[in-house]
């Protein structure tokens, strides 16, 4: 799991942010839930499970 956040960020974004850098995105009730590469020096974000296995069984997320 450590491997995974220091990797990805796990957010959520406002419709109308930028989603040029999410690898994969699905509408929720706090806007878009995003899986992006984490930045260099970006914050770790908690793991969101749910949202990575949507991710991997769309293909979206492949490597760990």
């Amino acid at each position: 799991m450590e491997d995974i956040c220091q990797r990805y960020a796990f957010e959520y974004r406002m419709p109308g942010m930028p989603l040029d850098d999410v690898l994969y995105s699905e509408p929720s009730m706090q806007g878009n839930a995003v899986v992006s590469m984490r930045k260099e020096g970006g914050v770790e974000t908690p793991l969101n499970l749910e949202l990575l296995f949507n991710a991997v069984t769309m293909g979206k997320v492949n490597q760990f």
